[in-house]
């Protein structure tokens, strides 16, 4: 997912958003506003744990351009061979010399990177927009 990305579908879209596009709009002021982490406790979490964690944020829209929810996403990178131990573990050492990314795996997680996350909204139109993304 880059930032810019659109996913259309029948009621409207979600768009892949970067922290500052969101921070000075209302939509983000008000996302997650009735959950104990709202929009500052994500805004903190990504300052803090901005290297192994890459952030970005759904924009969830009506049909007709109103800002329905924003969902945090991030991706972390996840090594395959944690926790192996011995002979196995440096053989692979050894090819990520040249590899970094060899048996690793790029993840999607929905929510927050540090504890529990929560969804924006339980409307109608974002549940179904979320099934239709997810």
């Amino acid at each position: 997912m880059q930032h810019g990305d659109i996913i259309q579908f029948d009621n409207g879209m979600a768009k892949a958003s970067q922290l500052p596009d969101l921070q000075n709009s209302e939509a983000w002021k008000r996302a997650l506003q009735n959950k104990c982490k709202d929009h500052r406790y994500y805004e903190i979490v990504e300052e803090t744990l901005e290297c192994d964690f890459e952030h970005s944020y759904l924009v969830l829209e009506d049909g007709i351009g109103n800002v329905r929810a924003i969902q945090p996403v991030f991706f972390v990178r996840q090594n395959l061979v944690e926790g192996v131990p011995g002979k196995i573990r440096s053989i692979v050492d050894g090819i990520r010399k040249v590899l970094p990314r060899f048996l690793t795996m790029r993840v999607l997680m929905v929510g927050c990177a540090a504890g529990t996350g929560a969804e924006d909204t339980d409307s109608p139109g974002c549940l179904t927009a979320r099934r239709t993304v997810y």
